[in-house]
């Protein structure tokens, strides 16, 4: 008899599958823009820092012009 419980409406059966597969399609496709969102962000702050000049190398220039200087 449980067995039958299962596929007593088939339709009805059928609609809440496809709404479950529309929901786990939506959140993949979100995750999806996400993780895309997050390697795009990675990315420009990747290319914003080597952009910079290293920190280091403009204290020791300072230094060594300053001591040039005096």
């Amino acid at each position: 008899m449980l067995n039958v419980l299962g596929h007593f409406l088939p339709e009805e059966d059928d609609k809440y599958l496809e709404r479950v597969k529309a929901a786990v399609e939506e959140e993949e496709r979100q995750a999806a823009s996400a993780a895309r969102t997050d390697a795009v962000k990675d990315a420009i702050l990747t290319a914003e820092e080597s952009r910079k000049p290293p920190q280091n190398a403009n204290s020791q220039e300072g230094g060594v012009n300053q001591r040039n200087t005096n």
